[in-house]
């Protein structure tokens, strides 16, 4: 892994440029205002991805199978789950949701749902049938109903019913963009439209609650996206080892804004890169950029390792490369 990681520094650094930024895309530097190292160096985690919850965060432990919550200002204040392949335990702990009082957390190594109480009690597991377990994100629809975003399907996602245990309907045929095991984040929004992220091609779908199509915007536009897929085409990758041009994406329900995290080359930034935050608002099935911002301080070791979340006009960053926890404040 440490050899895969410095190749890609060194082609990385090599293919690197000044990006261009359009008029709407004036950055905005955020330095955080927390940084801690008490996650890796006192509970020993090794982060796989961040959730918000009401007053804090959830993270993702892959090596011992459990989820850390914190509050506002990163401090651990419950621990539930443990390793293993029994009733409450987790392999791969990663995507997560806290509806209800209730804790909603993907196991991707076990395709399936594990889900706890909001005192962390283990309440019950959720399998998907054999023939569905290419999936790799999830968003919760309702109380009742899970969407799963596909892999080696030909399709964008699957509907499951929670109470059922089977799947009620699909959605995207023949909209497969890449034969990956991680082609999409999903988001649900008030109005009940599916907003589809795709990382690789990088582009944003919204449906509606009858699966039709409301639009299919095409993120090259944006210029450090750009910048991404030119590296991408002068690098030679094949197509299924592309590196992703949008690294993760998030969507506070409150603000109905969606969250895009993307590399961009800054070699005066610890190292080939920096990341970039693009803020859109969502309305009427449409998404206006209204901010982009660069966080100072935090990196990763390739763009999938910095996963983040957004609660209350905060920013939470787990920097695989340091070890290190950021938290940053947007502006208002």
């Amino acid at each position: 892994m440490k050899t895969l990681t410095f190749v890609f520094i060194v082609i990385l650094t090599a293919c690197q440029s000044n990006p261009s930024t359009e008029a709407n895309e004036e950055v905005v530097d955020l330095a955080a205002d927390i940084v801690t190292d008490q996650l890796h160096d006192t509970l020993k985690m090794e982060p796989t991805e961040v959730f918000s919850i009401p007053g804090g965060c959830c993270v993702g432990d892959y090596d011992l199978g459990r989820v850390v919550c914190t509050d506002m200002n990163l401090k651990a204040k419950l621990i539930f789950g443990s390793k293993g392949q029994g009733p409450g335990e987790m392999m791969s702990p990663q995507y997560g949701y806290c509806i209800d009082r209730k804790f909603y957390v993907l196991d991707h190594m076990r395709d399936g749902i594990e889900i706890f109480g909001g005192n962390g009690l283990f309440e019950r597991e959720v399998r998907v049938p054999a023939e569905y377990d290419k999936f790799s994100q999830f968003a919760l629809y309702g109380e009742q109903e899970v969407l799963f975003s596909t892999g080696y399907l030909s399709t964008v996602g699957l509907t499951f019913d929670l109470n059922k245990l089977e799947i009620k309907d699909s959605f995207g045929e023949g909209e497969k963009p890449i034969d990956s095991i991680i082609p999409a984040n999903l988001h649900v929004t008030k109005d009940d439209n599916v907003i589809v992220v795709f990382w690789t091609d990088p582009r944003v779908i919204v449906y509606d609650a009858d699966h039709k199509k409301l639009l299919d915007k095409d993120m090259s536009e944006y210029s450090f996206i750009s910048d991404m897929m030119e590296f991408n085409r002068k690098s030679g990758f094949k197509k299924e080892n592309l590196p992703l041009c949008i690294s993760n994406s998030k969507f506070d329900p409150l603000t109905q804004r969606l969250y895009l995290m993307v590399y961009a080359f800054y070699p005066e930034y610890r190292g080939p890169h920096a990341n970039v935050l693009y803020e859109f608002q969502y309305e009427n099935a449409q998404i206006t950029l209204r901010n982009t911002y660069r966080l100072l301080g935090a990196t990763a070791s390739i763009p999938a390792f910095l996963v983040f979340t957004v609660e209350s006009g905060k920013v939470f960053a787990w920097d695989s490369y340091n070890k290190d926890f950021y938290r940053y404040s947007l502006p208002d």
